[in-house]
């Protein structure tokens, strides 16, 4: 069975550092390492918005992802004994430097980039203008697998990670959704992945076992043109896609003529927001378990409770004890269904 502990948007900032050690991090370790005690934790997955606002709180957008190290990836590795190469990410519209790229460049780049054909040939370019702004996420997440043991692949748009559990393996894929962020109030409709992050990463990930798509963005963000056919990629290449930036968690699986998913989106994690009384955007993560033997996943959702500084079950997205059941389709009938849809 493969365990994964799913987490989403951090927003590290200055002013939230003092509760994140204080409070939730120590709630969040004990609360993993109870899990991680019951059954190995494989994958820690975060799905974006490591650092706010382009880490705008702090001297630099560098000094912010060597913070975010500090406070969050150093605790995990330590207290949970889980290594780097264990630890998977993905950049969202708070982790890239929203200054970097100038206004016309990009209001130019958002009347250019209008279909799938012109996305593929702006990709086909060694030097990307109006793309400076992923350029610090990058460095640090190149660093940051720098002794990655096993097959990778680290580029300035998508991110593919082979990883070997026993007799399973593992092809993640982190997709870069916040290449196109630059107004979170204006995104929504006009943020696109590209078919060629999909179609790049398959060369790493065909022949394993299980294989997770990571992405900030759910597919409603995406830009008309590419929505569907950057959906269908994902239905057809991977069987779980993990996702963030709602601040609200929902999980699904959804089953159509490319295949199926299991989605996973994480609420807030650890922003500095603690004392709110808003139970559907609380700080919360999930402990998924991917069960290949019995053909089932099970979702532990997990919400932070400031009053009693600890993780309990988030009964409002499961049962009793925060839990949500699903089915892994079988692939044989999944593949004959597929076919019969064709005709």
């Amino acid at each position: 069975m493969l365990r994964i502990a799913h987490l989403s948007d951090i927003h590290l900032k200055t002013d939230s550092l003092d509760d994140i050690d204080n409070f939730i991090m120590k709630a969040l370790i004990k609360d993993l390492a109870r899990h991680h005690s019951e059954k190995e934790i494989d994958l820690i997955i975060i799905s974006g918005d490591l650092i706010d606002k382009g880490g705008e709180s702090f001297e630099s957008i560098d000094v912010a992802y060597q913070m975010f190290n500090k406070h969050i990836i150093a605790p995990l590795i330590k207290d949970l004994n889980i290594p780097t190469s264990r630890i998977f990410l993905a950049p969202g519209n708070h982790d890239v430097d929203r200054k970097a790229d100038n206004i016309y460049v990009e209001k130019g780049l958002r009347g250019e980039l209008t279909s799938i054909e012109k996305v593929n040939e702006y990709f086909s370019k060694e030097n990307c203008d109006g793309n400076k702004r992923i350029i610090p996420y990058k460095r640090f997440e190149r660093s940051f697998y720098k002794e990655y043991p096993s097959e990778h692949s680290v580029t300035d748009f998508h991110s593919v990670f082979k990883v070997q559990l026993s007799n399973m393996a593992i092809g993640l894929t982190s997709f870069n959704s916040a290449w196109r962020a630059y107004d979170s109030t204006t995104d929504k409709g006009l943020l696109i992945v590209g078919e060629k992050q999909i179609i790049d990463a398959r060369k790493l990930i065909d022949a394993c076992d299980v294989t997770i798509a990571i992405m900030h963005h759910t597919d409603e963000w995406l830009s008309e043109f590419e929505r569907k056919r950057i959906s269908g990629f994902l239905a057809r290449d991977y069987q779980m896609l993990l996702c963030g930036h709602a601040h609200e968690g929902t999980v699904c699986s959804k089953t159509d003529m490319y295949g199926s998913l299991f989605v996973s989106v994480s609420p807030a994690s650890l922003t500095g927001q603690i004392r709110g009384t808003d139970r559907f955007h609380s700080n919360g993560y999930s402990i998924i378990d991917y069960d290949l033997s019995s053909m089932r996943i099970t979702n532990h959702n997990r919400r932070y409770s400031y009053q009693k500084e600890c993780y309990d079950p988030n009964t409002d997205l499961g049962d009793e004890n925060g839990r949500l059941y699903f089915n892994i389709p079988d692939s044989v009938s999944l593949t004959k269904q597929s076919e019969e849809s064709k005709t």
